[in-house]
């Protein structure tokens, strides 16, 4: 959940712009309601809880309220867990509970932390606790498992991203992006990229 802001928005909403002028900055403003569109295209979302005990298929279903403000992610997401199993140890004996299924609704925010020079966006995810489940029952154990994933910064490397060719003439341009800046606020979100452009081989040499 935490990384799919990123691993699968902005590379599409970048290569989608092509560049003003080789060397000026590219300034891209992405609304808050786009981005929970493109979100919401790319769910169901897998998602792997922290420490290892609770096994089973767990993923974000759904997500709603989707706003920026301060470099946050605001939103509230849907997990559901199938299946899930606890792993645990009684009297030195290793126990696999069947807990089924459950749904919970997470209040969630993504704090971002941009490093230009490091090309290195930091999102530490703020998961706050389910009012709709008790201790005992499966919602309980998955909150739990979601919760460990809340409070930890987690790099995602931004100058991965692919590059975006375009065909003039029947030469090939190859173009990539240095992000400069990375704002979330007022309900948008705001990219400040510097293209880089180089040759490739002409179409021509291709058809040989």
């Amino acid at each position: 959940m935490f990384c799919l802001v990123v691993a699968l928005v902005f590379p599409s909403l970048i290569q989608a712009a092509p560049p003003q002028r080789e060397t000026a900055p590219l300034a891209i403003t992405i609304p808050a309601s786009t981005l929970a569109q493109v979100l919401t295209a790319a769910l169901p979302f897998p998602i792997q809880p922290a420490g290892g005990h609770l096994q089973g298929s767990l993923m974000v279903e759904s997500i709603s309220d989707l706003h920026l403000q301060q470099n946050r992610i605001n939103l509230t997401a849907t997990v559901v867990g199938q299946d899930l199993r606890l792993e645990t140890e009684v009297a030195g004996q290793r126990l696999n509970l069947k807990l089924g299924n459950a749904r919970l609704v997470l209040p969630t925010t993504l704090e971002l932390r941009f490093d230009p020079a490091r090309q290195v966006l930091f999102v530490t995810p703020r998961v706050a606790e389910s009012q709709n489940s008790r201790p005992g029952d499966p919602g309980a154990a998955l909150g739990q498992a979601i919760s460990g994933l809340s409070g930890k910064e987690y790099p995602v490397p931004l100058h991965d991203l692919r590059p975006f060719s375009a065909q003039v003439g029947e030469r090939q341009l190859n173009l990539a992006w240095t992000v400069r800046e990375l704002v979330a606020d007022n309900e948008q979100l705001l990219l400040r990229l510097v293209p880089r452009v180089s040759k490739g081989k002409q179409v021509s040499e291709h058809r040989r």
